[in-house]
């Protein structure tokens, strides 16, 4: 019994540690912010590469690559940057506020967060719940209002499973302009603070737009 308690306190820490950000910024899953927020004084710093697709009609089919930073803050905030190839505005900023935590072993944790909050479009707004169902999987659903030409609101889910200490296999879904993309990937977790991802992205669907994602991103404390 002891030994399994403190396997379960060692795997929990070792999952909070590796948190490891989106393509777009915050810490999350692929494309999808989850409630998990960096600790106060840590932070991280990404890149991630994404390839052409199959069909390249669009600046947003094109070959791309992205790098982020975040820290956490007081107050359970997580604040971040994230830039690249595209979009060609800038560099945008990304908030992150951790509403609360449930004092139970698998705790639900509910986040909300800002988005590309610089830019003159794509800006989104969001709220989202984790929930840790054993020690080896978490489920993760919330919504999200992007703001373009018009405010469209879609649904994000998704879920990591920890094969092992490390390696993980993520999922996510998360819907843009009214169609969902579905993400799948893995996360390998090289080196004490080093995690290195790939993943298909929107490669499930009849409108899918296949492109894959190869990054890495390291998280310390101050």
């Amino acid at each position: 019994m002891i030994k399994l308690v403190s396997g379960i306190v060692i795997f929990s820490f070792c999952t909070l540690a590796f948190a490891a950000p989106t393509i777009g910024g915050p810490t999350g899953l692929l494309e999808m912010p989850t409630a998990e927020r960096l600790q106060y004084q840590e932070y991280n710093i990404g890149i991630d590469y994404l390839g052409d697709s199959q069909i390249v009609d669009s600046d947003a089919d094109k070959s791309a690559h992205y790098y982020k930073l975040n820290i956490g803050t007081y107050d359970n905030i997580e604040m971040g940057v994230v830039g690249g190839k595209y979009p060609e505005e800038g560099v945008f900023v990304n908030m992150k506020y951790h509403v609360f935590s449930e004092q139970k072993q698998y705790p639900v944790d509910v986040a909300v967060g800002l988005e590309n909050l610089t830019a003159n479009e794509g800006s989104s707004l969001y709220m989202v719940a984790s929930k840790a169902f054993q020690t080896s999987l978490t489920g993760h659903v919330g919504f999200r209002a992007l703001f373009e030409d018009s405010v469209s609101s879609a649904l994000m889910m998704g879920g990591e499973y920890f094969l092992n200490d490390a390696v993980s296999l993520i999922v996510d879904m998360i819907g843009d302009d009214g169609l969902y993309r579905v993400n799948m990937g893995a996360r390998w977790f090289a080196m004490e603070n080093l995690v290195i991802q790939s993943a298909l992205l929107d490669g499930v669907g009849e409108h899918s737009s296949p492109r894959f994602m190869i990054g890495a991103s390291i998280s310390k404390f101050l």
